[in-house]
């Protein structure tokens, strides 16, 4: 068997995103439980994520309102996982250099500040 290329590795990986794409398109989270969370079953708290798969299926169909009462990050996750992509299959296929965002460690750490925080307002409950 010949070992994967890292040109085929980026059309495999452009094939899973798609099929990932048209799964949470399709299928509506909300009435089929695609990814369990394992830390809201364990502790009964959401985590930063959340909510993400059923805000990509109402960003996909263009309920903007309705993503953001599920997770308002997906705003920010879905342009950020999309660039990444593009970045990684743009150097693997036409051999093209993007800026990377990840070399940064005080960007890096303020944005996990950041979703701690934000994990931590979300399980806030104040009596409105």
């Amino acid at each position: 068997m010949s070992k994967l290329t890292a040109r085929r590795k980026a059309w495999l990986s452009l094939f899973g995103v798609l099929a990932s794409c048209a799964l949470v398109f399709f299928v509506n989270p909300s009435e089929h439980t695609l990814i369990p969370c394992y830390f809201y079953t364990l502790t009964g708290y959401q985590c930063a994520g959340c909510g993400l798969t059923r805000a990509t299926h109402h960003v996909f169909h263009a309920h903007w309102v309705s993503a953001w009462e599920f997770n308002p990050l997906v705003f920010i996750v879905l342009p950020l996982f999309g660039y990444g992509f593009v970045r990684y299959f743009s150097h693997h296929v036409f051999e093209i250099e993007l800026p990377s965002f990840s070399s940064n460690r005080t960007l890096t750490f303020l944005a996990a500040a950041a979703l701690i925080v934000f994990m931590i307002v979300r399980n806030i409950h104040l009596p409105l």
